[in-house]
């Protein structure tokens, strides 16, 4: 037998904010590119960041990334290297 999760369990994230996000309407292409290394992945990052840069909702989206745990793409500005060592150094702070 498989147990079923209750969907009343789980909190779903809140997604509002997205409706004011400066990437809205924008081609996934950009915040999720193919290419990850090289001089276009830089360029194409380089964009991106300074969509976010300017964006109101900035931080919920980074807030977003980091409580959905989004692997790919770009969120609140931050590449998924530069969360994962977000992450990393918040974990590295708690007390142990």
């Amino acid at each position: 037998m498989y147990a079923v999760a209750n969907k009343s369990n789980f909190e779903e994230p809140n997604t509002e904010w997205m409706d004011d996000a400066n990437c809205k309407g924008m081609g996934c292409e950009y915040f999720f590119p193919i290419e990850t290394k090289g001089d276009t992945a830089k360029l194409n990052n380089a964009i991106v960041k300074a969509i976010c840069e300017q964006c109101i909702v900035r931080q919920e989206c980074l807030d977003y990334a980091l409580d959905t745990n989004q692997k790919f793409g770009i969120w609140g500005g931050l590449t998924e290297s530069e969360r994962s060592n977000l992450s990393q150094s918040s974990k590295d702070k708690r007390p142990a």
